[in-house]
Order: structure tokens, then sequence, then C-alpha cells
């Protein structure tokens, strides 16, 4: 970034493209914010997303990531993309692991049939 002369925006966050998550091996993508827009590598289009906030340490995002899953096939969606995070509160904050906050994203789109859709 440095390099380049670019200026972080303050987002900061990971997409995870694997099925399941493997600590020894994953594919994931770390996301920095800047504020030169036109020389990003990459924008975020707008799109339909099942989101919940984890307050905590990351050693219990899990449960986040279950909840929403679950949300996710009780209402009648199904995944579209890789889930992200965003860390709002971290540990570079100054605060305490029960005090960060993660904003945790899964791109969903419509299943034909939805409940809502029945009513």
């Amino acid at each position: 970034m440095a390099k380049e002369h670019l200026t972080p925006d303050g987002v900061r966050g990971a997409v995870y493209y694997d099925d399941e998550f493997n600590p020894e091996r994953s594919d994931i993508e770390l996301v920095v914010g800047i504020r030169e827009r036109e020389k990003a590598d990459q924008l975020r289009k707008g799109e339909l997303c099942a989101m919940t906030v984890h307050k905590g340490s990351y050693s219990s995002l899990p449960d986040a990531y279950g909840a929403l899953t679950a949300w996710i096939e009780e209402h009648g969606y199904a995944w579209d993309s890789a889930p992200f995070e965003l860390y709002i509160k971290t540990q570079f904050d100054s605060l305490t692991p029960e005090e960060w906050e993660t904003e945790v994203y899964f791109p969903v789109r419509e299943k034909a049939g939805r409940k809502e859709d029945i009513a």
C-alpha cells in the first residue's frame, strides 16, 4: 500500500472461499479498504446477504456461522457466493476480546418456493 501511495479507509476483513474451513490450508482473501477506489484491485458489488454481528473473540465465531446457516435454511435461501467478515472492533483498537465486533455476511439468493412466497 505504501509503494502505491494508497490510503486505508478503516475497512478490514476476509473472504472465505473454501466449502469447509481447514486451518492448515484454506483459500482466504484478506480485505483492506482504500480511499482511492480507482486503484482498487476489486470493488464489492451490492448483493443480498444474511448478516449477523458477532461480539467476542474469534474462537466463538463458529457459533455465528452456525446461526446464520440455520437462518438461511429456515427462511428458504441458499448461499450465493463466498462468506466474508468485516472486523469492526479488534485488538488493533486496544480492546479486550470480549469487546471485539465482527460482522459476518453470507451472500444469498432466494430459493424457488420460499416459505414467505407460499403465503
